[in-house]
Formats: structure tokens, C-alpha cells, sequence
């Protein structure tokens, strides 16, 4: 048997023949493609989410503050400032989508907006979770659950949430980078992590996607 190739075979996909990996090409004047219906249409829904995302988690942080701490108001607390970060930085997908998927932030932002999105995403499915188990119990046993969920311990689980989530969501700042795509530069997730670049085949040669640093 002869030795294996790193080689991959794919269609005549000649889209990817200019695909480069950079680490300081931002300087680089791009032309960017105009929009289409679809990315108007996204960037619009993203627009309208994260205005009405900050105004209305804005406003429960706020009134929350001011409430008595409760099991109940720590759950939504902390959703409601998963969700509020989650909009904080949905400007940088807006203008992401707005100027034809070309990222101009660089590549730390690149994995620090993805790792928001997911720790947004992992925290607000465990505490919906949580929020729904807690729910049950104080149904099932009221007189139980009003002893032994008490803020304190409301707040030891929200903490660990978060930074189980944060675990979760750590990948991103491993395997989100940059590269050059058709004159943009594009936020995407690169799973060469070897130090030997991976050779894609196509029928008419060779395409070197290479490692990027």
C-alpha cells in the first residue's frame, strides 16, 4: 500500500482557488459585490432584534435592580444579561452581513464576537433549564423548595453556568480565524491546527489551503 496522501477530493468547486490565509491584510482595498435580497432582508431582522434586544433587556436589568432579590428574579436577571451582551455585539454581525460578509474588525474581535455569541447561547439554555427545574420542583414540593432555594445558592448556580458556558464557548478563541476570500476577508472557523498545510485536489491541480498563523 503507498503512503497516504493529506489530500481531500472535492467537486470543480473554482470558488476556492482564491482563498488565502492573511494576517494583516486589512489595509487591502476590497470590492465588495453588491447585496443581495437576502443580506438586506438579514441585516434589517438584526437590526430590528438587537434595538428592541437592548431597549427590553435594557429595561429588565433596570427594573430588576430595584426589586427584591428573589430565586425567581436572579434567574431572569442573569438570562436577561445573557441576552443583553448577546445584543451588544450583534452590531459587528449586522455590519458583518451589510458589507457582503467582509470582516474589517480583525481576527481577535473575529473570535471574541463568536465566543459572546455562544456564551450567550449555552448560558440561556441553562438557565431556561434551570428556570423550568425550578419551576417543577416548587409545584411538586412548595413547602421544600421555598426552604432550600434560596438566593444564595441561586447565585452559586448562575455563576456556574457561566463559566460552564464560557468552557463551552471557549473553541472559538482556538479555531475562529480570518482569511482573504475574493478580495474579502472572511470570519470562519479553521480546524487546521497541524503545523503541515492540508492540500485540497481539484480536478485542474492542486490548491493549497495551508495553516493559518
Amino acid at each position: 500500500m503507498g503512503e497516504f496522501e493529506n489530500t481531500t477530493d472535492y467537486l470543480d468547486y473554482d470558488i476556492f482557488e482564491d482563498l488565502i490565509p492573511v494576517r494583516d491584510t486589512y489595509r487591502k482595498e476590497t470590492s465588495i459585490e453588491p447585496l443581495t435580497i437576502v443580506q438586506v432582508v438579514t441585516a434589517l431582522i438584526y437590526s430590528i432584534t438587537c434595538l428592541l434586544g437592548l431597549l427590553g433587556n435594557g429595561l429588565v436589568i433596570a427594573i430588576i435592580f430595584k426589586m427584591k432579590k428573589t430565586v425567581t428574579t436572579i434567574w431572569f436577571l442573569n438570562l436577561a444579561a445573557a441576552d443583553f451582551l448577546f445584543n451588544v455585539f450583534l452590531p459587528l454581525n449586522i455590519a458583518y452581513t451589510a458589507m457582503g460578509f467582509h470582516w474589517v474588525f480583525g481576527r481577535d474581535m473575529c473570535k471574541v464576537n463568536n465566543l459572546l455569541l455562544n456564551l450567550n447561547m449555552y448560558t440561556s439554555v441553562f438557565l431556561l433549564t434551570i428556570i423550568s427545574f425550578h419551576r417543577c420542583v416548587l409545584v411538586i414540593f412548595p413547602v421544600q423548595s421555598q426552604k432550600h432555594w434560596t438566593p444564595t445558592i441561586a447565585w452559586v448556580v448562575c455563576v456556574v453556568i457561566w463559566v460552564f458556558g464560557f468552557l463551552m464557548s471557549s473553541p472559538s478563541i482556538v479555531f475562529r480565524d480570518t482569511t482573504t476570500f475574493h478580495n474579502r476577508i472572511l470570519c470562519f472557523y479553521n480546524f487546521s491546527l497541524d503545523s503541515f498545510p492540508a492540500i485540497v485536489k481539484f480536478p485542474s491541480g492542486e490548491f493549497n489551503s495551508g495553516k493559518i498563523k
